[in-house]
């Protein structure tokens, strides 16, 4: 019996593995509808989608679960430190306190290192994935399983030309999801707990734009990175009506990298940094640490700093794209701002 040659049998055993991914993916009984994904491919999804599989946390994985969408599949980590060691979904173990051993959802591996054959096994009608390279290199093993769209969430992408907020692509992906409704719902019981608030913050300080507040962190002896783009610590600044300091509001990108010596310039009323609760070399002492080893002595320049005003939130129960998320962070600006005497930047003098 005469064999194939060797080229040949590579080519016949990588088109048996595109036959038997393709073999899984469902014969589709349901109505489609064609979507622009953020990256402008056009893709025709189910327009009631009932397999679906997210590969990103915080950004597509929470706001599904919040939603109650159809999901058997999403990516996750493993860290020791954190659900024991069990696979868990950033951003929703925190804020959703989800869990993949108490749920029918599968692990499909990392987010950044998914497993192509763990999804197939699923037999998605959806595969909702960040523009990513760990999602972009394997798009056309993706796509043999199930109709994959992409979602971009970088604030500052050039493919996208409208807004990109935390809401703003939740909405997107609950639409992709058949979840518009749901989203809808949920939107404006959000407004009306936001406009209420807006209300307590005025009848307090008047002109919310009178308190100047930045994010700022410092994860490493050296430098500070502030973000003037950060989820929904950032938006809810803004949905607030709170101002940012010049060297952040004057800001061309979505950050600032700060040396030590430009840190006086970030004079606010209040300053947040983010800590995780995981690292005990994230907690809020250990940040402090950092803070005054790369600049001892910064508390007497710095006005927050100074008058105890320097903050923190939990980074990621603040991450999330989902509206527990924007409570949260609502929360915790009106507890930490709004709600409490503080000294205003015009009511002290600071040391030169």
């Amino acid at each position: 019996m005469r064999f194939p040659s060797r080229p040949l049998r590579g080519l016949l055993l990588a088109l048996g593995s595109i036959v038997a991914v393709m073999s899984v993916q469902p014969a589709f009984g349901q109505a489609m509808r064609t979507v622009t994904d953020d990256t402008g491919r056009e893709v025709a999804i189910p327009v009631d989608p009932q397999r679906i599989v997210s590969l990103r946390g915080e950004q597509i994985t929470a706001p599904l679960l919040e939603l109650g969408a159809n999901l058997v599949g999403a990516g996750g980590v493993v860290s020791p430190a954190i659900n024991g060691g069990q696979p868990y979904v950033r951003g929703a173990f925190d804020i959703l306190d989800f869990r993949f051993e108490a749920s029918t959802i599968a692990f499909v591996g990392g987010d950044n290192d998914f497993d192509i054959e763990a999804i197939a096994a699923l037999r998605p009608d959806l595969i909702i994935a960040p523009a990513v390279a760990a999602a972009t290199d394997r798009l056309p093993q993706l796509e043999a399983i199930a109709p994959t769209v992409l979602l971009i969430f970088a604030t500052n992408d050039p493919r996208l030309t409208g807004g990109n907020t935390s809401l703003e692509r939740y909405r997107r992906v609950a639409d992709w999801a058949g979840r518009l409704e749901q989203f809808n719902a949920l939107e404006a019981a959000f407004a009306d707990r936001l406009a209420r608030y807006r209300t307590i913050v005025e009848a307090t300080l008047g002109d919310p734009a009178r308190v100047v507040v930045s994010h700022i962190d410092n994860h490493g002896v050296g430098t500070y990175q502030v973000l003037r783009h950060y989820d929904m610590l950032t938006e809810m600044i803004d949905a607030l009506g709170f101002a940012y300091p010049a060297i952040v509001a004057e800001a061309t990108g979505p950050s600032v990298a700060m040396s030590a010596e430009l840190l006086p310039q970030l004079q606010t009323d209040f300053l947040i940094s983010t800590f995780r609760s995981a690292s005990e070399n994230d907690y809020p002492d250990a940040i402090r640490a950092r803070f005054d080893e790369t600049l001892p002595g910064w508390q007497e320049f710095v006005h927050a700093a100074k008058y105890g005003q320097h903050i923190f939130i939990d980074r990621e129960q603040m991450r999330t794209a989902t509206f527990a998320s924007a409570r949260y962070v609502l929360d915790f600006l009106m507890a930490n701002i709004v709600l409490r005497p503080f000294t205003a930047l015009g009511e002290a003098t600071l040391a030169p």
